[in-house]
């Protein structure tokens, strides 16, 4: 079995299948990996802990959470956006400029299908509802799900 979030797998396998799977999105490669904790902080002792399952960051700073699901829950879409959140509320600090924050993606590789269509990747932003305008792509989510015969 081959693990994605492995150091010895990072610059081989993870890093291919972020490119292949990013390509269409975003404008160029990665170039390199760092492995993160995958552990969210908490802010306070009654937070939801969060685990991820892979969280790498590129050269630029860009942040990725590689999810694998296998049991459908029906919450993988309100999760992943929670994780993007904490991921991105992570980055700041006490007097750091708003300026500095860098992208999020988040991808979940599913068993199911989670969105009710028959395409197997389905990629979201956040648009302006009547231009369809991307003022801010610092989140983003990709679903990878298996699509129905």
């Amino acid at each position: 079995m081959v693990y994605f979030g492995s150091e010895e797998n990072k610059d081989e396998v993870l890093l291919n299948f972020l490119n292949e799977a990013l390509r269409e999105t975003v404008p160029k490669p990665f170039v390199s990996l760092t492995l993160l904790n995958p552990q969210l902080d908490k802010n306070a002792l009654t937070d939801k802990q969060a685990i991820l399952d892979v969280r790498a960051q590129n050269e630029d700073g860009k942040q990725v959470n590689l999810e694998i699901q296998v049991s459908n829950k029906y919450d993988m879409p309100k999760c992943s956006l929670y994780y993007a959140a904490k991921m991105y509320e992570e980055q700041l600090g006490e007097g750091q400029f708003y300026k500095s924050l860098k992208k999020v993606i988040s991808i979940n590789i599913l068993t199911f299908n989670q969105i009710a269509n028959d395409r197997f990747h389905n990629i979201y932003h956040l648009r302006e509802d009547h231009t369809g305008e991307l003022p801010l792509d610092d989140i983003s989510k990709f679903i990878f799900g298996a699509a129905e015969a």
